[in-house]
């Protein structure tokens, strides 16, 4: 029986919880000895935070020979310009020391040490400065958490337009747009979104025509799940969308009832791409901007690493070769930031796998972060990397739930012909992932559906049969509705050697549809990350921010409760969304730490608080054991390379 199951049992609260875990990680730490570092590292495939692996170094003495680091210590004087944090309670991720009570992080960004203050302060040196973090009672430490799984440029636009998540009825949505449009020029678009998860119905273009309402507006709204989205009459005309236009592959142009062929204002899917189009195009300074502010919002809720898919509006038909162009353009725009040191968060991008050809003839070393190497060449040290990489492929199968495009098995149960929609040609898709898997690179796929998670696990099965089995993880993103029995695709996955990227605070955003879409039982086996994690599907937590914020500790909070509130559900006294897929505290923190940076191949570097580790971490006001209660923590600061970076920055 685990400690934390004994302290469950005598009734201990979550605070005395990881209280007790801090007390054996620090007694731990005391008694623990401290092993040569460079055995450790190359036990744990950890570099050291000097650089220094198993072979001497370049200098010569016998001193530097006895001693990697004598000689930098002699030169710098306290050698690292390390400096030590502690007054919190940190949590490492490594199960063997799970609690430690300080860490010592070099001045080039890395972990140096974890333990007991003593020993800590011992390896940064005597005159290292001693970082007090938290207030009288200290502060929690987690590693900086990662989300798999967003749409960066997309989410710092949507932190400047017309925002309507929590829009609920037909008159609210039309006095919203109303106000907004007040303010715009006549060549100007209203653009924005969010809509879905309280309204109860799709706007049509027919809610545009309203006397507070400009006949000459030219609206363009997205869905929450931004799979769907709202023309104003206007914007049908500019966009060229009539009774004549036919649905583009992948898409659907909903008409109305009447004729059958008049555009009602609806776009699902690859539709959406229409009105994309005719859009006047952001400037590449004000894309710049977009990406400030997305890094801004991020670092507030604690999140240090990303991986981003490109921008919502640029990917409708992006499973034509060549149709994405201006995600590539964003990656130039992140790139220069790079280059510049602008990047205050770390970003792994993904193409569309229809471009599979132009990522793999990029050499290789230029996709993956690159070392700093210290101006002083006789030492091989190294310190931040450059925060960009070019991590894979991804590329989308179905649509959503909400906007019924959700390739499903069985027909939708309030849509009785409509099994979904495929948005690419599925042979061709399963060809380009089997061949960009033979240029070894990571290939990620969005499977909403259960039938969707079908086609992209015949994928990952044809890449081990043909290309041989090897670590490839190969990223089912959302696996949102699994088929029955419950068990069946969350073992065909693990047998694939496939991972997955879930969306804990999706929940949210369907709990008002999942019922009526596909019935109770269908239901009950959606967001199943119990049954995922089970089988021995490793998992990542993200965002799909704009689709919802970016939030990682709300995201972590409704996968431990699955309280989504309404009445839909089994449990309807509580809100409680099919509570035997609860997950543990822990099991959500690591799908947003050490789990994160597992499916996104980044093991070692991020996600974990471990010697040779990047030294981003997250500072919370409550004990992480505290998910899922009514008072789940908050974040306090943010720090990147053992910066703070955001928050309370005091005596940093």
């Amino acid at each position: 029986m685990t400690t934390q199951r004994r302290a469950q049992m005598v009734g201990l609260t979550g605070r005395q919880v990881a209280g007790a875990f801090a007390a054996l990680g620090l007694a731990i730490g005391i008694f623990w000895p401290v092993p040569n570092p460079h055995a450790e590292a190359n036990r744990s495939g950890m570099a050291c935070p000097l650089g220094y692996g198993g072979e001497k170094p370049a200098a010569t003495t016998k001193t530097t020979a006895r001693d990697p680091h004598a000689a930098w210590f002699r030169r710098y004087g306290g050698g690292l310009n390390a400096r030590v944090y502690t007054n919190a309670s940190f949590w490492t991720g490594d199960a063997g020391v799970p609690w430690v009570q300080a860490i010592a992080v070099t001045e080039a960004g890395r972990v140096l040490a974890i333990g007991n203050l003593p020993t800590v302060t011992k390896a940064a040196g005597p005159d290292a400065p001693v970082h007090h973090l938290g207030g009288e009672n200290g502060d929690f430490v987690v590693p900086g958490l990662f989300d798999t799984h967003l749409h960066l440029v997309s989410g710092g636009f949507r932190l400047a337009e017309l925002n309507l998540a929590d829009v609920k009825t037909r008159d609210e949505f039309v006095a919203r747009v109303a106000a907004a449009a007040k303010g715009l020029d006549a060549d100007q678009w209203l653009v924005g979104g969010g809509y879905g998860s309280e309204l109860h119905e799709d706007p049509t273009a027919e809610w545009f025509d309203h006397p507070s309402i400009p006949k000459t507006l030219k609206a363009w709204l997205l869905r929450a799940d931004a799979h769907t989205g709202v023309a104003s009459r206007e914007a049908l005309r500019v966009s060229g969308i009539d009774a004549s236009t036919p649905d583009p592959v992948g898409g659907l142009i909903v008409r109305e009832p009447a004729d059958g062929k008049t555009p009602n204002g609806i776009l699902r899917d690859n539709a959406i791409g229409l009105v994309t189009a005719a859009r006047p195009a952001k400037s590449e300074n004000e894309r710049r901007e977009a990406f400030k502010r997305a890094f801004d919002h991020l670092l507030s809720v604690g999140v240090t690493s990303v991986c981003d898919f490109g921008d919502v509006d640029h990917l409708a038909g992006s499973h034509v070769t060549g149709a994405a162009e201006r995600v590539w353009k964003d990656l130039d725009i992140l790139r220069a930031m790079d280059d510049a040191g602008e990047l205050p968060i770390r970003v792994s991008h993904y193409p569309p796998l229809a471009d599979w050809e132009r990522v793999a003839e990029i050499d290789f070393r230029d996709r993956m972060f690159r070392d700093v190497k210290s101006d002083d060449a006789r030492y091989e040290t190294y310190g931040d990397r450059t925060r960009l990489r070019l991590a894979g492929v991804k590329a989308f199968l179905d649509g959503s739930l909400g906007a019924r495009t959700a390739l499903m098995r069985e027909p939708y149960e309030d849509d009785g012909d409509n099994k979904g929609v495929a948005v690419c040609d599925l042979d061709e898709f399963k060809k380009r992932a089997v061949a960009a898997d033979a240029a070894n690179l990571q290939v990620a796929v969005h499977a909403i559906g259960d039938a969707a998670v079908d086609v992209a696990l015949d994928a990952a099965e044809a890449m081990k049969d043909l290309n041989g089995n090897r670590d490839r993880r190969f990223r089912i993103e959302h696996a949102q509705h699994l088929g029955a029995p419950i068990e069946s695709q969350p073992k065909r996955i693990a047998m694939a050697g496939a991972v997955s990227s879930v969306q804990p605070e999706f929940m949210r955003l369907d709990r008002n549809l999942a019922v009526k879409r596909l019935g109770r039982d269908r239901a009950a086996r959606s967001y199943a990350f119990r049954s995922l994690l089970a089988s021995g599907v490793p998992l990542s937590g993200g965002s799909d921010w704009p689709i919802v914020d970016a939030d990682p500790l709300a995201a972590m909070d409704v996968a431990v409760s699955r309280n989504v509130g309404g009445d839909d559900f089994d449990d309807s006294a509580d809100g409680v969304w099919e509570a035997s897929e609860k997950l543990t505290p822990q099991q959500a923190l690591t799908m947003y730490t050490t789990g994160a940076a597992h499916v996104a191949l980044m093991s070692g570097q991020v996600g974990t608080l471990w010697r040779g580790a990047h030294a981003d971490f997250t500072v919370l006001d409550r004990s992480p054991e505290d998910l899922g209660s009514t008072k789940p923590p908050k974040v306090v600061s943010t720090f990147v390379a053992g910066k703070c970076a955001w928050g309370r920055c005091k005596r940093d």
